[in-house]
């Protein structure tokens, strides 16, 4: 009997099938965020057309070559994806050297809102934010970091959950305590002190987050007669954050399902470890020294500074006053008091200080200078504005300025010298003095 030899390759037909299930990785590495903002939706789209009219309509002499790219295409794709899936799944403390970061998620139920994972834990090892964007490890200031979050998605202690809550923090990354661990924090030692508090605060955030997360969450809380939003205003940023497109965004009407969704992909877009990675060589190379100042202390410690912050707090009066942001602002807190007083509420605003302001001395290369410190412009606009619309204030600088000069004799300081942010020594003044303020409210 003759033997039946047959062709063990594909048919042409099956080669374009094959082509075109190739082509549908594109996709899949766009979902993965692995790209970022290089290839949107409509160019994810038309790139994957491409590909598939280009399988079927190839002529057949060119088919496998055609198809050799494409492999390789869909090879390379399909490898970033699974090492990308891989590292989010199993390891979260090296992709992410703090908690916050791995465990923030935008809100996909209300646009311009960010919240925690419910009911997470982290306790781990971390360094402060500008030895990250430094990225060289001999500025690190390692330390213990333990990061709870409730039940809500927000960095809050509530252990008595019987007990109706006093105070409502509405702040940012300050107002969460970001980069200390929990029981070191301004509103845990707070707590620690009789009162009950319930922070609404989240990172990279203004007063105009606040109002939203204030209107949202208030009225599921239980509180006391006397109860007393405290709403912390950052000299460092909060003008540069409080947008016009901020304020759209989060006036909007509720989301239409398309809507969440697609805010549902961006959040998990922008977790892919494998962007991040390449975001923090890029940023290094390309921002990392225009913004970041080191100074050397007489013992050899390196101390860091942001210089955005510097800028900030240099703004003349009528600059702030003038800037479209400074509306936002002024609008926000005015939300805030019309809805404290809705539901008769207090309401304090506290102005915080940045390391930049009460450490000016070091990036000056100079001494400590035992002065009153004025109060920055930003500061003096806000206290203005909270005066004439009869919403108490306190501007923290001055105290903070006495404060550090104290504590520097004794070979402290208030913030952690990697970090824009305080360190316990700091919480423990900040505590001290925002209670101060709620005495005199």
């Amino acid at each position: 009997m003759t033997p039946i030899h047959r062709n063990s390759k594909p048919s042409p037909s099956l080669k374009r099938i094959l082509g075109v299930c190739a082509a549908m990785s594109v996709p899949a590495l766009w979902v993965s965020g692995i790209l970022g903002n290089a290839l949107s939706l409509e160019a994810t789209a038309a790139f994957t057309v491409a590909l598939i009219l280009l399988c079927a309509m190839i002529p057949q002499r060119r088919l496998d070559a055609t198809l050799t790219i494409i492999t390789l295409i869909t090879s390379i794709s399909l490898t970033l994806c699974v090492a990308d899936t891989a590292l989010r799944l199993f390891a979260g403390p090296l992709v992410y050297y703090r908690a916050h970061s791995e465990l923030v998620r935008q809100d996909s139920k209300h646009p311009g809102l960010t919240r925690y994972v419910p009911n997470a834990r982290s306790d781990r090892s971390t360094f402060g934010d500008l030895a990250a964007m430094l990225g060289d490890p001999r500025h690190r200031v390692q330390r213990r970091e333990v990061f709870e979050t409730d039940e809500r998605g927000f960095r809050t202690s509530t252990r008595d959950r019987e007990r109706p809550f006093d105070l409502i923090i509405l702040g940012d990354s300050f107002g969460m305590g970001l980069g200390s661990t929990q029981e070191e924090t301004w509103t845990s030692l707070l707590e620690h002190n009789g009162h009950h508090i319930y922070n609404l605060s989240m990172p990279a955030t203004c007063p105009a987050h606040g109002a939203a997360r204030l209107a949202l969450e208030l009225p599921s809380l239980a509180l006391t007669e006397n109860a007393t939003v405290i709403v912390p205003v950052y000299v460092g940023n909060d003008l540069e954050e409080c947008t016009q497109e901020i304020d759209a965004k989060l006036s909007a009407e509720s989301p239409s399902s398309l809507t969440s969704a697609r805010i549902a992909i961006d959040d998990y877009q922008s977790r892919s470890p494998l962007r991040q990675f390449a975001m923090r060589l890029v940023y290094r190379w390309l921002f990392a020294d225009p913004v970041v100042t080191a100074r050397d202390l007489p013992d050899g410690a390196c101390v860091l500074f942001y210089k955005p912050h510097v800028r900030a707090a240099q703004l003349s009066v009528n600059d702030v006053q003038h800037s479209p942001n400074f509306l936002v602002l002024t609008k926000a807190l005015s939300r805030i008091q019309t809805i404290s007083q809705k539901h008769h509420l207090a309401m304090v605003v506290v102005i915080l200080p940045t390391k930049e302001e009460i450490y000016g001395w070091m990036l000056r290369n100079g001494s400590p200078d035992p002065a009153p410190q004025n109060s920055s412009p930003f500061a003096q606009a806000i206290t203005t504005f909270c005066a004439s619309q009869k919403i108490a204030s306190h501007d923290l600088t001055p105290q903070f300025m006495d404060a550090a000069n104290s504590s520097f004799k004794n070979g402290k300081l208030l913030w952690w010298r990697d970090d824009s942010h305080w360190n316990h020594t700091g919480h423990d003044v900040a505590s001290r003095l925002i209670s101060q303020a709620l005495k005199t409210k």
